[in-house]
């Protein structure tokens, strides 16, 4: 059967090319339709080697990232999408008259079909790596621009990244007011949208010694997908 799972990773300081002989092993069997990562750091004028490089550790997938301007660009978002399925770039909706700085890096969205079926109605599958939580308004923006994506599509939709900001309760750590402020706009954006939310539960709180918490694990962020 073709892959049908997808996965999304925030690769913070290890960046995309040093992550590559990790991702197989995160992954394991059956591999996934589409790995979303965010936080990747690439620049664009290096893309060629990359996608060579990415081409030797993950053969069966190919490598789509936001059209850029510069080569001087940062792309923040790349979406790796198994070699069974085919995907065009999406519009994007213009974010603003005055979009916030790095917009069009923090979003890729690829309609995606399976080779074998090119009469299906294609998916629409949406990499997102939000502004941080100090920055609502730039949030904002790039949630609107991801809304009005979203409602002109007419197929199954995905959406997945990192929103930097939580729909479920967070645990391991007290948010400030910005963290607060977005996990509310985000939790609002998702029912407006009509999305989802498919994450695991927060596992259970571990038990110190005599009885008393231990945190262990600290909670960031659940997306919706």
């Amino acid at each position: 059967p073709p892959p049908s799972t997808c996965i999304t990773l925030n690769l913070g300081p290890v960046r995309f090319a040093n992550s590559l002989p990790f991702l197989p092993p995160i992954w394991g069997s059956p591999p996934p339709l589409a790995v979303l990562l965010q936080d990747c750091g690439l620049r664009q004028k290096g893309l060629a080697r990359l996608r060579k490089r990415a081409r030797s550790f993950l053969p069966s997938y190919d490598l789509y990232t936001p059209r850029m301007t510069s080569p001087s660009d940062t792309i923040h978002v790349v979406t790796l999408l198994h070699s069974a399925f085919k995907a065009d770039l999406a519009l994007i909706p213009p974010l603003s008259p005055h979009p916030p700085p790095s917009a069009p890096s923090r979003l890729l969205a690829l309609r995606v079909q399976h080779k074998a079926f090119p009469t299906d109605q294609p998916t629409l599958l949406v990499n997102v790596y939000n502004y941080p939580s100090s920055d609502p308004g730039s949030q904002s923006s790039l949630l609107s621009c991801i809304a009005s994506l979203l409602s002109a599509a007419h197929g199954p939709i995905i959406v997945g990244g990192d929103f930097n900001a939580s729909a479920y309760q967070r645990f391991g750590f007290t948010p400030d007011t910005n963290t607060r402020r977005a996990d509310t706009v985000f939790t609002r954006w998702i029912s407006t949208t009509n999305l989802q939310v498919h994450a695991p539960p927060p596992p259970p709180t571990p038990r110190g010694v005599g009885g008393g918490p231990k945190q262990t694990q600290t909670l960031l962020h659940f997306p919706p997908t």
